[in-house]
């Protein structure tokens, strides 16, 4: 599928899953190992948009009891939360010297949002590769990338913002909405958003080499970021 555009990705996963759904535990193993493969972040095949196809075609088929589909109608949910293209969700963020703001009002050319929890060790293993990266600094540097850290939560106990290496904004979500109205999609932690200056996301749930490769794209070089 990886050869095809989207369109006709799409249009092969529907037709495997009718053929599978004459036999409900055959089906049930072809949406098992799509989510598997299209879903886990952890997938070097990972896909959200085709396996949107996936989760919305086990929603929708007579087959599945009501049972199987509760957990495609969530992922469903969770896929339509800050789409690439869209603005990101607004909420109120705390810092560290009692101030506030909101997240629409955080400026950049590029903003890289980091969802972090305080003790996260993939987390701490994320920041240290942004501070590796040469490409990364000049662009912090420059005044382009504003580095910011947001800890899905609002248990100031266990948050300590003076953990993040210097030239992060720290911030807190500070009426706990992360969680409690679903805001962003937490599959894994961390988790990384590119926004551009009007908080549109570029990149949703990316990984090191997404942000790097992005940066690296001919089309991205045009910015004047990179003059």
């Amino acid at each position: 599928l990886s050869h095809l555009d989207k369109d006709r990705a799409a249009v092969h996963l529907n037709g495997l899953l009718s053929q599978a759904s004459g036999n409900k535990e055959v089906l049930r193993q072809f949406i098992f190992l799509f989510e598997r493969y299209l879903y886990d972040l952890r997938s070097r095949f990972a896909d959200e948009a085709l396996y949107e196809t996936v989760a919305r075609f086990a929603v929708e088929t007579p087959v599945l009891d009501s049972l199987d589909k509760s957990l495609p109608q969530f992922q469903l949910e969770m896929i339509s939360l800050n789409r690439p293209g869209t603005i990101v969700n607004d909420l109120v963020i705390g810092f560290a010297d009692g101030s506030e703001s909101r997240l629409h009002e955080v400026e950049g050319e590029f903003i890289l949002l980091v969802l972090s929890n305080p003790e996260c060790k993939s987390c701490r293993s994320l920041m240290e590769k942004i501070e590796g990266s040469r490409l990364l600094t000049d662009l912090h540097a420059g005044g382009h990338l504003t580095k910011l850290t947001l800890y899905p939560g609002n248990d100031l106990s266990v948050w300590n913002p003076s953990k993040y290496p210097t030239g992060w904004v720290a911030a807190y979500d500070k009426e706990d909405r992360i969680w409690s109205e679903r805001l962003f999609s937490l599959r894994i932690m961390p988790s990384v958003y590119l926004l551009d200056s009007s908080g549109r996301v570029l990149l949703k749930e990316a990984g090191f080499e997404d942000i790097i490769d992005y940066f690296s794209d001919p089309a991205a070089a045009k910015s004047d970021c990179f003059h």
